[in-house]
């Protein structure tokens, strides 16, 4: 019932917070999650301190949001081919902060900026050309660790929880990111002031509030331990099943019989085998035979069911009555 669902609930979740090393994990991507929607939401704002125009911001902003787009459907097939999480997280972490600090570099070394401030009243004011380049750059680059860890970052938190609903972990991870998103909104737009252009001093405080949570993060993200438990609950599944299917082949296998299938249509022409070509001499007839081998019982299908043995492999009618114990027999064979 529904009382109990919600104990369960509950009851995953504080488990779950308990869990240092998945919670360090959330920090860590609450980080990164917070800082993309942080500069997302301060960008034009910031960018319009060195003169870039609403129009440039918000191409640039465009650009970035469809190249983070791509990133991620790129990041989740590659996740998906290598099964590695906690390195590429640490990487795009650092790459972000590397495009931030760009950014950053550029708001204090424009060189249209100094005469303009020492002009206050100049008529037009606009950033140079070579900052606008090397903005455009790496602002659009900025948006490919910033969506490329999404994937990433829901995939690796399934594997550290694994047994536990993927619905409670991801909805732990967001909660922490939307509280830290919170708070580093709001304490960027206090950093940049109520005017509509905040001056340099203003944006650089504001750029470097977004390079040291993004750089936290890269740090934090070293620390989670790399344990992949739903990957090797699949690799322990996946090996016990190949061990039972060769104990059941070796078995059908014994003295050299061969199981023949029982679901295909009467008389069909089929291949069986390829089984050791020294059991059978090249040309050498064969019988199917039906029982259980096992409490030596056998019975001789029919005269029709007679093969011929070339090589390692043979080519016979096989009645669609046979029994899944059918075995393949050299009829000289005692």
């Amino acid at each position: 019932n529904a009382s109990s669902s919600i104990v369960g609930v509950l009851g995953s979740v504080y488990t779950l917070c308990l869990d240092k090393n998945f919670m360090l994990f959330c920090l860590a991507i609450g980080l990164m999650h917070s800082n993309r929607w942080t500069w997302n939401s301060v960008m034009t704002q910031v960018l319009s301190s060195v003169y870039v125009t609403d129009n440039d911001a918000g191409q640039m902003g465009f650009v970035c949001t469809v190249v983070g787009c791509v990133a991620s459907v790129a990041a989740g097939l590659l996740c998906d081919k290598y099964r590695s999480y906690k390195w590429p997280l640490v990487g795009l972490a650092t790459f972000s902060t590397m495009c931030l600090g760009v950014v950053q570099l550029m708001l204090y070394i424009d060189p249209n900026l100094s005469a303009d401030e020492l002009n206050p009243e100049a008529s037009s004011p606009t950033v140079s050309k070579t900052s606008l380049i090397v903005l455009y750059i790496f602002v659009i680059l900025s948006g490919i660790p910033q969506c490329g860890i999404t994937p990433i970052a829901f995939e690796f938190a399934m594997e550290l929880t694994y047994g536990y609903p993927s619905s409670i972990s991801g909805s732990i991870l967001m909660t922490i990111a939307s509280i830290l998103s919170m708070g580093q909104t709001f304490g960027a737009s206090a950093l940049l002031g109520v005017e509509s252009v905040p001056s340099r001093r203003n944006a650089t405080d504001t750029m470097w509030l977004l390079i040291v949570f993004v750089a936290t993060s890269a740090v934090l993200m070293i620390f989670p331990k790399n344990n992949k438990l739903r990957s090797e609950a699949h690799a322990t599944q996946e090996g016990e099943s190949t061990k039972e299917g060769e104990v059941m082949g070796g078995d059908a296998a014994k003295g050299g019989q061969i199981a023949a299938s029982s679901m295909l249509p009467i008389m069909s022409t089929v291949q069986i085998g390829p089984f050791p070509a020294a059991d059978f001499d090249d040309g050498q007839k064969g019988s199917i035979y039906d029982g259980d081998y096992d409490k030596g019982h056998a019975n001789e299908v029919g005269p029709h069911d007679q093969v011929e043995f070339h090589g390692d492999l043979a080519m016979t009618p096989v009645p669609n009555d046979l029994h899944p114990a059918a075995v393949l027999c050299p009829l000289d064979l005692p």
